[in-house]
């Protein structure tokens, strides 16, 4: 009797010590997602090691969330509801058959969803989140664990719980003081729950969808503008719904974050969506527009950057020429030589007439489309000036993607234009 307390014990140890870990990597994919979301984590965190290996990508992604609120946040809950019948299970020994079979109802739940979103993970986004695998071998573990401890069958596990689901008949076996102890604590946390993730979620988006609503009505006052995307470089298939083009300078902290935030949008929406480059650098070298240099050689970074596309290595490239330094060049030409091009045939092409004309054409473009400070995009021809956090062009992209199925509103609005 002895041996099986103990044991039952140490089932429920190992249940409470894999509901940390799975609560505290939800809880840090819940802010990682609304983090890369609102624009405060652009750079990229641990666990973003290669094209394959990203979690940012999986929880910024559109299968991540629901009402936009992801699913790490509903994981959370349920690892608390875990830690609260371990907990139970673990001080009041009469209620131990009774928790090991709600945390197996709780951890097959979630190995099932688990399999939905390993499929979407492996197969749909083709990226690999060590961090959500945590959770699934988590989720295996208080799987395996609740049902060594319960040392019932399967089908025994499932009719006591639903048979006792609000613990209902038991009332001649456990202290109606503990069962309502039991109903407020769980009805704390849910509750709790609830308040917080609303709070995140107003918290994080609301306010950027307000900015969204207002650039889309700056849109229904412009009309679109057609661009030259022939020789552009492109990122992203020809035949996407979603074209955006950016006009940016190299040199430009701003044009950097938007960069970053543009790169989270075509990874969320990879078939969907694909990103232009065009070149406005704010230097009076080759840009008699503007009216000082505010970016000393950024007329020379850009042609070099012409020059990288030429040899298919412009997007390869791409945080060579954000992060310039004076071992810019240095570096530059071993980046290329690394990838079997040749450094001086780069050189050479960055003083080619030719490439001139090519920067020359993008800032002449930029005129006459009115382009005056950078960034500035163009999604399908609408133009917005200035860097904007990732959730408000994912509504923008979303609202064309629903214009492109026939649910648009652009075309019976602007009639009364």
């Amino acid at each position: 009797m002895e041996s099986d307390k103990g044991g039952t014990r140490i089932y429920f140890l190992l249940i409470l010590f894999l509901a940390l870990v799975g609560l505290a990597s939800s809880i840090y994919l819940t802010f990682s997602h609304y983090r890369i979301l609102t624009g405060r984590q652009l750079e990229g965190s641990f666990c973003q090691i290669s094209e394959l290996v990203d979690c940012d990508a999986v929880a910024s992604s559109v299968y991540s969330e629901i009402f936009d609120i992801p699913w790490a946040a509903v994981g959370a809950v349920v690892y608390l509801l875990i830690l609260s019948f371990a907990t139970f299970g673990l001080s009041l020994g009469r209620l131990s058959a009774f928790s090991f079979r709600f945390i197996f109802g709780l951890a097959s739940v979630s190995v099932l969803f688990d399999m939905y979103l390993a499929f979407v993970g492996f197969v749909i986004l083709r990226k690999i989140c060590l961090i959500c695998i945590a959770t699934y071998i988590v989720n295996l573990g208080v799987l395996f664990f609740s049902k060594q401890g319960s040392q019932a069958s399967m089908t025994a596990l499932v009719r006591g719980m639903l048979r006792h689901i609000f613990l209902q008949g038991e009332e001649d076996r456990i202290d109606p003081v503990v069962i309502r102890l039991y109903h407020s604590t769980n009805g704390v946390i849910i509750l709790f729950s609830i308040v917080m993730i609303g709070l995140l979620r107003f918290h994080f988006v609301e306010g950027e969808k307000t900015t969204a609503r207002r650039v889309l009505e700056s849109f229904r006052k412009q009309k679109p503008v057609a661009i030259s995307l022939e020789g552009v470089p492109r990122l992203g298939a020809e035949s996407a719904k979603v074209k955006i083009v950016e006009f940016s300078d190299f040199r430009c902290p701003y044009c950097k974050k938007m960069a970053s935030v543009l790169e989270i949008v075509r990874k969320r929406y990879p078939k969907d969506v694909a990103l232009y480059f065009k070149h406005y650098p704010l230097d009076k070298d080759c840009n008699p527009l503007v009216g000082k240099t505010l970016h000393v050689d950024s007329c020379k970074i850009s042609k070099l950057a012409i020059c990288t596309q030429e040899v298919g290595l412009f997007w390869e490239l791409q945080d060579l020429f954000w992060n310039t330094d004076k071992r810019f060049v240095d570096n530059l030409k071993r980046a290329v030589a690394s990838r079997g091009e040749d450094p001086r045939k780069l050189i050479r092409c960055a003083f080619r007439p030719e490439t001139a004309q090519r920067l020359t054409s993008d800032i002449e473009e930029a005129k006459v489309l009115g382009v005056q400070v950078t960034p500035t995009i163009f999604i399908n021809g609408y133009r917005m000036v200035g860097s904007f956090d990732p959730i408000v062009l994912f509504q923008i992209v979303e609202y064309f993607l629903a214009e492109s199925e026939g649910e648009g509103m652009r075309g019976s609005k602007r009639t009364d234009q």
